[in-house]
């Protein structure tokens, strides 16, 4: 009878156990194809700029000035692909990217909204591309990935205003092991330009003449999300950008209200 009373008591408690047991995303890996996704983002832009201070707010390295007008349009394409995480302790996976424009409109004289690369000589490249890649790795609900990667943060981001995005590397940690808080952190030392031309803009390219600029040497950040509720959110962020800017982004709140009236 004892044995029997221990052992209906064992099992009330693994049974209580085992409901509060929550699987995490890696527990839930289905593998490395299966879960594999591919994207292809086509962008047509055409895009007119005209300084009417003057052609002196463009003043290019040999002293002279550029005109203040601009006009460039381009069509680029932009293909991703994100595998799933293998199964295991550890779930392993890759991201991959490949980029490229072609210059339809905007000669040397009306150049320079960043649409297209340009050569040594400031002159528009008829076209240009870049590929590049990072590699993630997977503990829990935790994600540690090395490489290139487009950035979304309060205080670090990528850019993605024109025919194709920024793209930083470096390592990134997003850990989201407490119901409700995202955890994330990064450093990164180089910062591919728009036009996709180069690797190390962070480290300083001018857009315009490409030639190199004195830059960043590194850009760490870290933050914190809770959601309170589902229509309550806060956050905290901060980073430090070598030899440039520091920032603290201390209170996010997103209030999110739904009122409803009832027929009368």
């Amino acid at each position: 009878m004892r044995v029997m009373k221990w052992s209906m008591i064992a099992l009330a408690v693994s049974a209580g156990t085992s409901q509060f047991a929550i699987a995490s995303s890696q527990d839930d890996a289905k593998g490395f194809i299966e879960d594999s996704t591919l994207t292809a983002k086509t962008r047509l832009e055409y895009m007119n700029r005209d300084f009417k201070n003057g052609a002196g707010n463009h003043k290019q390295a040999d002293g002279t000035f550029k005109s203040g007008y601009r006009q460039d349009t381009g069509l680029s394409e932009l293909l991703q692909y994100s595998s799933g995480f293998t199964q295991g302790t550890v779930g392993v996976g890759v991201d991959a990217f490949a980029m490229g424009v072609v210059k339809l409109d905007g000669g040397a004289g009306r150049s320079g909204n960043g649409l297209a690369a340009n050569n040594s000589l400031g002159e528009p490249e008829k076209d240009s591309s870049a590929v590049g890649g990072a590699v993630k790795f997977r503990i829990s609900d935790t994600v540690l990935k090395y490489g290139n990667q487009m950035v979304a943060s309060p205080v670090f981001s990528t850019d993605d205003s024109r025919l194709l995005p920024e793209v930083a590397t470096g390592t990134l940690i997003t850990s989201n092991e407490i119901k409700g808080l995202e955890l994330n952190a990064g450093h990164f030392t180089a910062l591919r330009s728009q036009t996709g031309q180069y690797n190390d803009s962070i480290n300083g390219r001018n857009g315009d003449t490409g030639l190199k600029n004195p830059g960043l040497t590194s850009a760490d950040f870290a933050g914190a999300t809770y959601k309170f509720t589902d229509n309550f959110v806060g956050g905290v962020a901060a980073s430090k950008v070598d030899d440039y800017f520091k920032k603290q982004y201390i209170m996010r709140i997103s209030v999110n209200v739904t009122e409803r009236f009832a027929n009368t």
